[in-house]
């Protein structure tokens, strides 16, 4: 008994700290859709060799399983802060490429008209500018992702707890392009 409060007092203290990466600061707490959530962990994705983007996973309790993430039904925020300007199709790419990566046709097949949706939101807003700040919203009482783009929102939400646990699993699911990445997020090894 002891040792399970020691380990879950060790996993709290972990993300009871702001957290920067590559210059970019998370927060320890952030609100979401009047839920207040902390920062579950936080890592630097990298293409090639260049610096691509910080990322951080928001949850209503610290978790280090993607199981435990994907049936939490609280609030829920992936933020993307950006390291160098991207064009819009490389951001649909890296969602569109994620998400086959980790659904199956089946899994996929329901969520394709969102997707299309999300695309097409992505790319109404072009480039992205190097130390934009992206959120990716999971809103609970709605039952809504909002996407925002330095604090705009930029599309219409999409419902479904189904279409935000598919996009957690770009980052998260068991065939991600930086697997250390998803452990970083899950709290697992520091950045």
């Amino acid at each position: 008994m002891r040792l399970a409060l020691a380990l879950a007092f060790c996993v709290f203290a972990q993300v009871a700290a702001a957290a920067e990466v590559a210059g970019a600061r998370f927060d320890p707490r952030a609100v979401v859709g009047g839920e207040e959530i902390v920062l579950n962990g936080a890592g630097l994705r990298r293409i090639l060799l260049f610096k691509a983007y910080a990322i951080g996973l928001y949850l209503p309790r610290p978790t280090d399983t993607v199981e435990k993430v994907l049936a939490d039904r609280g609030a829920k925020r992936l933020r993307i802060v950006l390291m160098r300007t991207l064009g819009a199709d490389k951001l649909a790419h890296t969602i569109d490429t994620g998400l086959h990566r980790n659904l199956t046709d089946a899994e996929f097949e329901p969520l394709a008209q969102r997707v299309e949706s999300l695309r097409a939101a992505i790319y109404a807003f072009g480039e992205a500018k190097a130390g934009a700040v992206i959120h990716l919203d999971w809103l609970p009482a709605a039952g809504v992702t909002r996407l925002t783009v330095d604090g705009e929102s930029r599309s219409g939400d999409f419902p479904g707890a189904d279409f935000y646990n598919a996009l957690l699993k770009v980052w998260l699911g068991s065939n991600v392009n930086d697997p250390s990445l998803r452990d970083k997020l899950l709290g697992r090894e520091d950045d």
